[in-house]
């Protein structure tokens, strides 16, 4: 038995005799260290959910929170705010009148649309 030889995880279930990815306490052949979901070839970064790892494309397609003015997904590098209940991107939590931002500070409702203070005076 030779050192180089292990056995892994993922469906081949094949001896790995050349490169191989050692990442969530297992190990791949090089080529086989996939997307969960996309099966896209993960060697530029992953990210993990409940043990498997997927891409960022469908990581954020299937985890993270979504915009309410947009949505797209709300990253951990995205500005955010939270109102009426709902998670917005900063720049996305508009007057739904003028669509003058609203992200930066107070703004009234109506309907559970969200309006700056001139268009609160004529609740839509």
């Amino acid at each position: 038995k030779q050192w180089y030889q292990r056995r892994v995880r993922d469906k081949c279930k094949q001896p790995i005799t050349g490169a191989a990815v050692e990442a969530l306490g297992k190990t791949f052949h090089a080529d086989h260290f996939t997307c969960t979901n996309c099966n896209l070839l993960l060697n530029a970064g992953f990210n993990v959910h409940e043990g498997d790892q997927f891409c960022q494309k469908c990581y954020s397609a299937k985890f993270m929170p979504r915009c309410q003015g947009c949505s797209e997904a709300i990253d951990s590098l995205s500005e955010w705010v939270s109102a009426l209940d709902k998670n917005w991107h900063k720049h996305c939590l508009v007057c739904t009148v003028c669509k003058c931002s609203l992200g930066g500070g107070g703004f009234f409702q109506s309907a559970g649309k969200p309006l700056c203070t001139v268009h609160s005076k004529n609740k839509i």
